[in-house]
């Protein structure tokens, strides 16, 4: 298994549409943690102190098969963002993942708050 840094970086014009499709984001993102191949995960903050482009640690076998479930990512889809995947060599971690969804924004996007962080090992 090899180790993936992802840069999501929005395309020209499209960082408004970041909030607008985001719950097909965050369900395509809980679709694939069964998958166990993401690291670490989530949105940058811009200087609006709204979300545009995202950053993601994944693991996988590839970077073709890694490329090949990107192309899945609606954000990827509808061209609101494109991606940049370079190889990483992974020594470092907290011992495992959390998923922490503010609940107004959860609701927004229609997927389950999560009050608290949860971790998932």
């Amino acid at each position: 298994m090899k180790y993936f840094v992802v840069q999501m970086t929005c395309n020209e014009g499209r960082a408004q549409d970041v909030m607008i499709y985001a719950g097909e984001h965050i369900k395509w993102m809980l679709e694939n943690i069964p998958k166990k191949m993401f690291i670490a995960a989530g949105p940058f903050i811009n200087e609006k102190g709204e979300y545009d482009d995202g950053l993601c640690i994944v693991r996988a076998e590839s970077r073709e098969a890694l490329e090949e479930i990107l192309k899945t990512d609606p954000f990827y889809i509808r061209g609101i963002r494109n991606f940049t995947v370079r190889e990483w060599d992974y020594h470092v971690d907290e011992g495992g993942y959390r998923i922490d969804f503010p609940p107004h924004l959860a609701e927004a996007w229609g997927v389950t708050p999560t009050p608290t962080k949860e971790r998932i090992a």
